[in-house]
């Protein structure tokens, strides 16, 4: 895949900054999304958490897709990431996204995937349309079927400390954050995973209370929750959070309330053309009836006088 065989990029704005996104595809479900939304992928996550971050701070994307969220926290935020993206096809896409954004000196992709252990791995689902839900199933010590080789967070370097840790790796998160737990435990970043079932919610929040983490909030359609470090001298990251919550919340009720009001009016000019069309059909039959009456009248008299 090279970069003439992607459709072309959409042009996002936010805060007075400007982000191309390309897709693998005019059919890709994350693509379709930004095209059809003019919005990054899970918008409202992404003003949440981004409300934490300062330009500089590293962010790690672990599952980055076609980057959607390293581009808004790069071009966005002006923060640091480093952008872990193991399947070739898309990690090609997410390199053309850096580049057409310049965000080389921002953005570090390996491309490799992350798991508890250092092993093997196969792709074991991989939907042309659907890129960010391929799957890959970790197997540690198999080497003559390998696609790809797994590594931890813990194994990785980093310049400095990670200020925000964003896992999406469909089925595999609970194992990235066992494999940094060193590296969480060092630098106790804000922590956004997906939990798309019912058991993995509830062992990551198990995971999250044996590592000093509280719960602060759950986003998109595919439950994502975000975790801030329990210490006292933290409270002020929870504390930003809930009003970047509470703005967000804000804003959705004003949008809300903006779609309202424009149905309502719409609504209303429906009812009215509808009350006009009636009339005019009421006139119409009218008209209809005289001419019926008028001519059953003439059939009369020509029969009288027959």
């Amino acid at each position: 895949m090279i970069a003439h065989d992607l459709p072309a990029p959409v042009c996002l704005t936010v805060d007075a900054k400007t982000v191309l996104i390309a897709a693998p595809s005019v059919n890709d479900h994350i693509g379709r999304v930004i095209r059809t939304t003019n919005q990054f992928y899970e918008a409202e996550l992404l003003a949440v958490v981004g409300a934490l971050l300062k330009p500089g701070d590293l962010v790690v994307d672990a599952g980055a897709n076609i980057g959607n969220h390293s581009l808004y926290f790069a071009g966005i935020r002006g923060c640091k990431v480093v952008a872990f993206e193991p399947i070739p096809q898309t990690a090609k896409v997410l390199k053309h996204n850096i580049e057409i954004n310049f965000l080389d000196e921002l953005i570090e992709l390996r491309n490799r995937a992350l798991g508890a252990t250092r092993g093997n791995a196969v792709l074991d689902a991989y939907d042309e349309n659907n890129v960010g839900a391929a799957r890959l199933t970790s197997r540690p010590g198999l080497h003559f079927e390998a696609k790809f080789v797994v590594s931890t967070l813990d194994e990785e370097f980093f310049s400095q400390t990670i200020r925000l840790l964003k896992v999406d790796v469909e089925g595999m998160d609970l194992e990235v954050l066992e494999g940094a737990q060193a590296i969480i435990n060092r630098d106790r970043p804000i922590i956004t995973c997906e939990a798309a079932t019912e058991t993995s919610r509830g062992r990551l929040l198990d995971w999250a209370a044996a590592t000093g983490y509280t719960w602060v909030g759950t986003y998109c359609a595919t439950a994502t929750l975000i975790l801030a470090p329990n210490e006292v001298d933290r409270r002020n990251d929870i504390e930003l959070i809930r009003s970047a919550q509470a703005r967000s919340s804000s804003l959705r009720t004003t949008d809300l309330e903006a779609r309202l009001l424009r149905s309502n009016r719409y609504t209303e000019r429906l009812h009215r053309e509808a009350l006009a069309l009636n009339d005019e059909l009421t006139l119409k039959l009218e008209s209809l009836h005289q001419q019926v009456e008028g001519l059953e009248a003439r059939m009369k008299d020509g029969i009288r006088r027959d």
